[in-house]
């Protein structure tokens, strides 16, 4: 026998000598986490050390009765008797394992059917049935993806305080969801025969990971314990939530996950320059915004950062631009407005300052209330809707243009569901801009919507407010329609 083997027998034998005292007292004290935490490990450590060796049905096993300790740890399974008893039963075969290595130098022909009647026992204590894995726990919870919806949770202030590479590579590489997760190891770990370091490295979707000591360095170096582990880890991943939750969930309470939506890590880097430049590029980047048209948007930032080049706050936020601009979901049509108005401002918004879109044939807020035919204020459809200012009159402009323009007939669709969003929003009030829009959809054919907007272009104009508030209230109308209903 080799020295490696005896050196798990023996091992292992300690283990599980100690572990079947710490079954009997965990029976009578079912709610005490030390317990439960020493048995753990010493699971773990005998799965871990397991696997150097051609024993799969010890460690099938042994993985088993881990994943029955993981549950009582995270309080979905409290023991009683019963399971105390089947417990003690696979430590007591496992046991007999290590007598058949230390005598064979093999496990018997019976130990796979054994081992895996066995853990199908202790599994089905998780919910499975006999003879079938159940899902270990934390997995089911994984599958279900974060307890907020992606758009819903932020990220932690260190992940938004990563450097701009990696928070770019985070949003290119993510799909909806990514996960920061911070890794603190207990510091006993290498004693349970745990890697932090490659727990870590082999993060699913790993973009960055930083390591950092959880307190001071000793000041004297003979008072160093190279053996405890006083390290913490700080991973962002671009991998779905369920992904790597798994990939944690042996650590329990030592690494805490938090899943958001990657478009909050799109924040410019540096100080904000200002100027009559920027705020132009700004009003062209709210015009697209506003029409729906994503790639003029992305076109006209890239042709931006051509032009100017370098580094700084503004060619950030440009850059931000262009990587969102692919996107075309409403959290990322969201952050797109809230960097546009910040090239223009010099200044990132607060997210409570981000433009509230209102539904689909209903005037912004903020926008004057439609007028009945006496008068007075009515609802939409009373009469004629308010006079339209200049932005507005610009934007149906750019929608009868873009609708005048021949399209694949695969994006018609969207073309006419966008033009229609944002029209009712800047012309509000009008019955019959809508009705035109719904024929045009019916008759596949867009010339009703068009003739619908020259005849409210051909109407006249009242004086427009000031240039910089008109396409602000304009881009905040639209910013929600960039996509369609």
């Amino acid at each position: 026998m080799n020295a490696l083997l005896e050196q798990f027998i023996a091992e292992s034998r300690e283990l599980l000598e100690a572990a079947s005292g710490r079954f009997l007292e965990l029976e009578r004290s079912p709610d005490d986490p030390e317990l439960v935490n020493e048995l753990f490990r010493a699971m773990h450590t005998i799965k871990g050390n397991s696997g150097l060796f051609d024993v799969p049905a010890l460690t099938r096993t042994v993985h088993a009765a881990e994943d029955v300790l993981v549950a009582v740890r995270e309080g979905a399974l409290r023991l009683g008797p019963e399971h105390v008893d089947l417990l003690l039963d696979a430590m007591d075969q496992v046991s007999a394992w290590l007598d058949e290595l230390e005598r064979d130098g093999r496990l018997g022909e019976g130990a796979d059917a054994a081992g895996e009647a066995l853990a199908g026992r202790l599994r089905a204590l998780l919910g499975g049935g006999e003879g079938e894995d159940a899902p270990a726990p934390g997995e089911a919870a994984a599958e279900a993806g974060p307890a907020q919806g992606p758009g819903a949770a932020l990220p932690p202030d260190w992940a938004v305080a990563l450097p701009g590479g990696a928070r770019a590579a985070a949003l290119e590489a993510a799909g909806g969801t990514a996960v920061a997760v911070e890794y603190t190891p207990d510091e006993n770990c290498f004693f349970a025969g745990d890697d932090p370091l490659q727990t870590a490295r082999s993060a699913p979707g790993l973009v960055w990971l930083g390591v950092e000591p959880r307190e001071p360095w000793p000041e004297d170096p003979e008072s160093f314990d190279p053996y405890r582990c006083v390290l913490r880890f700080r991973l962002l991943c671009a991998a779905e939530p369920g992904a790597v939750r798994e990939h944690f969930q042996y650590a329990g309470e030592e690494a805490v996950l938090h899943a958001f939506d990657p478009v909050w890590l799109a924040v410019p880097e540096g100080a904000p320059q200002g100027g009559e430049l920027w705020a132009e590029v700004a009003g062209d980047l709210r015009r697209a915004l506003a029409a729906g048209d994503a790639e003029a948007l992305r076109a006209r930032a890239e042709a931006a950062l051509e032009a100017q080049g370098g580094e700084g706050w503004e060619p950030d936020c440009l850059r931000w631009i262009v990587r969102l601009a692919a996107r075309a979901d409403e959290a990322a049509r969201a952050r797109l407005a809230l960097l546009v108005e910040a090239l223009a401002r010099g200044e990132l918004p607060g997210e409570g300052e981000a433009p509230a879109a209102a539904p689909a044939g209903e005037a912004p807020a903020g926008a004057p209330a439609a007028k009945g035919a006496d008068g007075g204020e009515g609802a939409a459809g009373d009469g004629e809707g308010p006079a339209l200012d200049a932005t507005a009159r610009e934007l149906l402009a750019s929608q009868r243009d873009m609708l005048r323009t021949p399209c694949p007939a695969e994006v018609w669709d969207g073309r006419l569901a966008s033009a229609r969003a944002v029209c009712l929003r800047v012309a509000a009030g009008r019955p019959e801009l809508a009705e035109a829009f719904d024929r045009a959809r019916a008759e596949r054919d867009a010339q009703p919507a068009i003739e619908a907007i020259e005849a409210l272009l051909a109407g006249g104009s009242a004086e427009a407010p000031a240039a910089e508030e008109a396409v602000a209230e304009a881009a905040a109308a639209g910013a929600g329609a960039a996509g369609g209903p």
